[in-house]
């Protein structure tokens, strides 16, 4: 017998959990498979971009479960859902800011921005990364 809740659901589709699992399981063995074919310069963008990929996971997770979701009782009801939501989306904001670093392209961009003996220099932008400790010189 299907659960009140589930019988939205298609016969023989995969419920979240399991859907989830095969779909995180997909991303991070292709994660790693490219990790090990990048460079080291390839492999620090790939370590700097993770939070986008754990932060969909999150925001996929809390869809379903949420009042906005498919369920007929959702697990987190409206306006907790949100208020979850919103800690995702700070944790998120906080690893971006923690994980990016400076590229040749970003020094190009400010370089056609402030063409003028008055550009910005290198220590104008601090650098933090968990991914990479050294900063700008």
């Amino acid at each position: 017998m299907v659960h009140e809740r589930h019988r939205h659901r298609r016969a023989g589709s995969w419920g979240l959990p399991l859907y989830f699992t095969a779909m995180a399981a997909a991303i991070g063995l292709y994660v790693v498979a490219l990790r090990a074919a990048s460079t080291r310069e390839g492999r620090r963008h790939l370590d700097a971009g993770i939070r986008l990929i754990a932060t969909l996971l999150a925001v996929l997770v809390l869809s379903y479960y949420g009042g906005f979701g498919p369920l007929q009782t959702p697990e987190i009801a409206y306006p907790y859902d949100l208020l979850v939501l919103l800690a995702v989306s700070l944790a998120a904001h906080w690893w971006s800011q923690r994980s990016g670093f400076r590229t040749e392209q970003l020094d190009r961009a400010l370089a056609e921005d402030y063409p003028s003996a008055a550009a910005p220099q290198a220590d104008a932008f601090p650098q933090r990364s968990w991914v990479n400790d050294e900063r700008p010189g």
